[in-house]
């Protein structure tokens, strides 16, 4: 068995998106209290993002990461976009996108810089272009029997995870689908 060990300390709650940066800074959102955290892993400082968005969940990078992409999962239909500068502060909060029910889950990012969206209520993941002006659904879960698709990650190449390959979990523990978009995910910080 894994061990599982506490990576940083801090005494906010973690409910909703994380993703890390390419110089390690994780980044969180806290859905309850309309918040976005920016945190050191390695010395636990912390620092507030944005509070300016409703119940934020899903984030991701734009492949640069020069912009944070946040979700809400609210019913507004509004994606947001937040310039990061190379030190990590933030820069203005613009609505970036609008799509869906509104009820948007896990966020990923290609290497062509689209933004993937999960959609919770229709279980559904949309694919919008990196300016932000076309959402597409491209995978409806509503024809999975049952299904729930909460979140999608690229596979990392690593142990049989196809890095043309994004995977989706299912919230109602069917399993995990995977699906070949003909492209990889932009660059991680981490294998």
């Amino acid at each position: 068995m894994e061990e599982v060990r506490l990576f940083f300390n801090v005494t906010l709650p973690i409910r909703g998106g994380v993703v890390v940066d390419m110089k390690g800074w994780v980044y969180f959102s806290e859905h309850d209290d309309n918040k976005v955290w920016r945190v050191n892993p390695l010395t636990g400082d912390y620092s507030l993002i944005t509070n300016k968005i409703s119940n934020p969940n899903g984030l991701t990078f734009s492949p640069d990461y020069k912009i944070l992409y946040i979700s809400g999962f609210n019913g507004n239909k509004t994606v947001h976009a937040l310039s990061i500068s190379p030190d990590g502060v933030p820069g203005k909060l613009v609505a970036w996108a609008s799509f869906g029910t509104g009820w948007h889950d896990g966020m990923g990012t290609d290497a062509c810089g689209n933004i993937y969206v999960a959609d919770y209520y229709q279980t559904a993941i949309y694919r919008v272009s990196p300016d932000g002006k076309n959402a597409v659904k491209i995978i409806d879960g509503s024809n999975i029997d049952g299904a729930y698709l909460p979140n999608l990650q690229w596979g990392s190449g690593v142990g049989g995870w196809d890095k043309m390959k994004i995977y989706l979990p299912d919230g109602w523990n069917k399993g995990v689908f995977e699906v070949d978009l003909g492209v990889p995910g932009a660059p991680i910080p981490y294998p």
